[in-house]
C-alpha cells in the first residue's frame, strides 16, 4: 500500500510538474510573441524612415544638380558679360569718329583733290600765258 501511495504521489508530482512546465512554456511563448511583434513594429518604422530618407536624398541630389546647372549657366553668362565689358572699355579707350567727323574727313579729302586740280589748271594757264 505504501508503494501504491508513493506511486500515486510521484504521478501527481509528475502531473503538477508537467502542468507547471506547460504554463511556464505558454507564458514564455506569450512574452516571445509580444517581443517579436514589438521588433516587427520597430523594423517597419526603420524601413519607413529609410524610405523617407531615400526620397530626401534623391530630392537633394536633384536640387544639387539643378543648382550646378544654374551655377554653370551663371558662370557662362558672367564670362560673356565680362567679354562685352572689355569690348566696351576698349571702344571707349579708342577714339571713335562721329558721323560728322567722318563727313569732315571725306570733305577734306575731296577739297584736297579739288585743290590739286586747281593748282594743275593754274599751272596750265600760266604756261599758256
Amino acid at each position: 500500500d505504501d508503494q501504491v501511495s508513493r506511486m500515486g504521489f510521484l504521478q501527481q508530482l509528475q502531473k503538477e510538474a508537467t502542468n507547471s512546465w506547460q504554463a511556464n512554456a505558454a507564458a514564455t511563448q506569450s512574452r516571445l510573441d509580444r517581443a517579436d511583434a514589438a521588433l516587427r513594429d520597430v523594423a517597419a518604422g526603420h524601413a519607413a524612415q529609410h524610405e523617407a530618407l531615400a526620397v530626401q536624398v534623391q530630392q537633394l541630389e536633384e536640387s544639387w544638380l539643378a543648382s550646378q546647372k544654374d551655377h554653370n549657366k551663371a558662370s557662362r553668362e558672367l564670362t560673356e558679360l565680362q567679354g562685352k565689358l572689355l569690348l566696351l572699355a576698349e571702344q571707349e579707350l579708342v577714339p571713335q569718329q562721329t558721323q560728322a567727323e567722318k563727313a569732315n574727313v571725306a570733305t577734306t579729302e575731296a577739297l584736297q583733290g579739288v585743290s590739286t586740280k586747281v593748282a594743275i589748271l593754274e599751272a596750265g594757264f600760266a604756261l599758256v600765258n
